[in-house]
């Protein structure tokens, strides 16, 4: 969706109005299709739901023609609700119903061995193999999604979401191997070492967002301080995060 010349900002030009209440004085912000009902018939109270239900419409349109758990479309459609109070009371609980349903599928049990099949085949048919990529891919992405929604609402809600991640757990861990200076229009490359994790995500100096490559390389094209993010996340759901910084000379 975003293509290599475009960059993705997250913003909320509303962080100074108490979105607790709605004085009426002003008009109701935010896209058509994307808008809770409460913002469009002017409710007394507009709190959480209503970042939920924009949240939750924004992921549907995302995934729109995709083929998506059910769990997932049931969670989707909970807070989408046109009554608040039928929607998630909170960001955790969504949070929570969400990454339930992106957990993939579990592998058929194995089918016994013919009497005459070879120890070898018995250990092929027992192998379970892992979720197709696109289907992970897929789940990163829409769980990472979810992720940076959650920071943003949370960091309305409390300052305690804007702690900086760790970048390994008692699970998983990942590291950024690569120069720390380079000149200008100098090449370098980069390696991530990641330990305990299917999947990750590079954060380029340009915005440029890269999934599950081992290694990345850039050109330096403007001198000063630029950073490379490494994200991913462990068994447990937890988020990892590493960032290496590099000084372009010129």
């Amino acid at each position: 969706m975003v293509r290599p010349d475009e960059r993705l900002i997250v913003a909320d030009l509303g962080m100074c109005k108490d979105l607790a209440l709605n004085s009426g004085l002003t008009v109701a912000a935010g896209t058509s299709g994307f808008r809770p009902p409460e913002q469009s018939g002017g409710a007394a109270v507009v709190d959480t739901r209503a970042d939920l239900w924009a949240l939750s419409a924004m992921l549907t349109w995302m995934c729109e023609g995709t083929d998506l758990p059910d769990e997932l479309t049931h969670a989707l459609r909970r807070s989408m609700a046109d009554d608040p109070d039928d929607r998630h009371p909170d960001v955790a609980s969504w949070l929570a119903d969400i990454e339930a349903a992106l957990q993939p599928p579990a592998p058929p049990p194995p089918e016994p061995p013919t009497a005459s099949a070879t120890s070898a085949d018995a250990t092929a048919t027992s192998a379970v193999a892992p979720p197709p990529r696109r289907w992970r891919t897929r789940a990163l992405v829409v769980a990472l999604l979810a992720a940076v929604a959650f920071g943003v609402i949370g960091g309305v809600a409390g300052s305690r979401w804007l702690a900086t991640p760790a970048s390994q757990t008692s699970t998983a861990s990942l590291t950024i191997d690569g120069p720390d200076r380079v000149t200008l229009g100098e090449e370098a490359t980069f390696t991530a070492t990641t330990t305990g994790l299917d999947n990750w995500v590079w954060t380029l100096p340009s915005g440029r967002h890269i999934l599950d490559e081992e290694a990345i390389t850039i050109t330096a094209r403007t001198p000063g301080s630029a950073e490379l993010v490494l994200r991913g996340r462990d068994a447990d759901g937890t988020h990892l995060e590493v960032t290496h910084r590099l000084t372009v000379t010129g």
